[in-house]
């Protein structure tokens, strides 16, 4: 199946579509208000989407939540330092608002929680270099991507895609073991309010548990800071015990659970939030 569109809903920046059946308001233009969420329920109603979410302004809360929204995550200081983001979902299948993971999400999130308080040491051997990637390496980064998702809400398993966001300030992460591109984390940095998500996190199989990822976080993290970005944030899969793990070792908060929220790995699944102050 393919990715889920990226569109303009008014002004407002959205994705929905089938893989995930939802659509997510990514963001919003305060202009749009009250009109749009009418505008979303329509969308979500004419294609039978499960879930609709959303990330607002705290300000806009009380809109979304009179409406039938709850609140699933937080980012304090979000909006350039100052104002905190609000993850917010409205559950058009009532099954989506049943978590996928349970009781053995929380307990990954503790897992997490307790391995933070003995970070380990990070650093690269020599065999190993860390670099930005650039266009000539969009198809290596494609072909990684493909041999580690079965599915994903963007087409990161296009080079085309990567080229382009690229182009969009997004700035993508690889680890190469003698030349061989192994490993892949990307930034989507939003310079107007002045965070970035951190997310793309890709390692091939044969290179698991050697710190990777928490060595293009680190790399990421030194970028951001340098261009005046101060919110660093992810989006990660609740049932990955090494993502959650690595951005809770890194000085990561827990922010919140958005449940059954993205198609990923084949199937969708619950995400965890997690923020850091850079």
């Amino acid at each position: 199946m393919k990715p889920d569109t990226v569109t303009k809903l008014k002004n407002s920046l959205i994705q929905h579509g089938p893989l995930s059946s939802r659509i997510y308001l990514m963001k919003l233009d305060a202009a749009d208000l009250p009109g749009i969420i009418d505008e979303l329920d329509v969308l979500a109603h004419d294609n039978e989407y499960g879930k609709i979410f959303a990330k607002i302004p705290t300000v806009h809360e009380k809109e979304f939540t009179t409406r039938g929204y709850v609140v699933e995550a937080e980012v304090p200081r979000f909006f350039g330092g100052k104002t905190t983001l609000v993850m917010v979902s409205k559950f058009k299948d009532t099954r989506r608002a049943e978590s996928a993971m349970g009781e053995k999400g929380k307990h990954i999130v503790e897992q997490a929680r307790q391995a933070a308080k003995n970070p380990p040491h990070v650093h690269l051997r020599p065999e190993y270099t860390c670099a930005a990637c650039t266009g000539e390496d969009v198809d290596e980064m494609a072909a990684i991507y493909r041999q580690v998702f079965e599915s994903y809400p963007f087409p990161i398993l296009d080079p085309s895609f990567l080229r382009a966001g690229m182009a969009e300030d997004t700035a993508y992460y690889g680890v190469r073991h003698e030349g061989r591109l192994v490993a892949l984390a990307s930034a989507e940095i939003d310079r107007e309010d002045l965070n970035a998500e951190l997310t793309d996190f890709a390692t091939i199989p044969e290179y698991r548990r050697k710190g990777l990822a928490r060595y293009l976080l680190d790399t990421a993290e030194e970028h951001l800071r340098k261009i005046g970005i101060i919110m660093g944030y992810t989006i990660a899969r609740a049932a990955s015990r090494g993502m959650n793990t690595v951005f809770a070792q890194r000085g990561y908060a827990y922010g919140g659970t958005l449940v059954r929220n993205t198609n990923i790995c084949g199937r969708i699944e619950d995400m965890n939030v997690w923020y850091k102050p850079l």
